[in-house]
């Protein structure tokens, strides 16, 4: 399980570090992608190929389903960390997220997202007190089924 919240920098050479809490359980190898609301997505192999099973069970002959898979599947890119525990994020990818220098890095259960530092900042200050509002919503949900 990721948790927690780390503040880094891009260099210059697109490169940020993944704090080193994840990086044991993301192994040598990560898929980097595009995430839900601007941010990016890390998996690690196991995550990435339960994404995978899941696209994969949506059909083709929907628009909607097929559009997904192209976005999700056409930016993610396999990366390994080097010796400092960085990866390199590629230009279309921060174009994606609206990256320029300052990034937060969050664990978020399954996976690690990386979002633009004034990206997260916003969604902190729309929703971040909005936990129980959040919850109730959710469990009135769960509780129809």
């Amino acid at each position: 399980m990721f948790i927690g919240e780390y503040n880094y920098s891009i260099d210059n050479k697109g490169r940020v570090v993944i704090p080193s809490e994840f990086r044991p359980e993301l192994g040598e190898v990560m898929y980097l992608g595009r995430g839900l609301d601007k941010c990016l997505f890390v998996f690690d192999e196991e995550e990435c190929k339960l994404l995978q099973q899941k696209y994969a069970a949506l059909s083709d002959l929907n628009e909607n389903a097929r559009n997904l898979k192209r976005l999700i599947f056409s930016g993610m890119v396999k990366v390994s960390p080097d010796g400092q525990g960085r990866i390199k994020v590629t230009p279309p990818l921060m174009q994606y997220a609206e990256i320029k220098k300052e990034v937060v890095i969050i664990g978020a259960e399954s996976r690690v997202e990386i979002w633009a530092k004034e990206l997260w900042d916003k969604l902190m200050t729309e929703k971040g007190n909005d936990i129980g509002a959040l919850a109730e919503i959710i469990d009135s949900k769960a509780n129809r089924i």
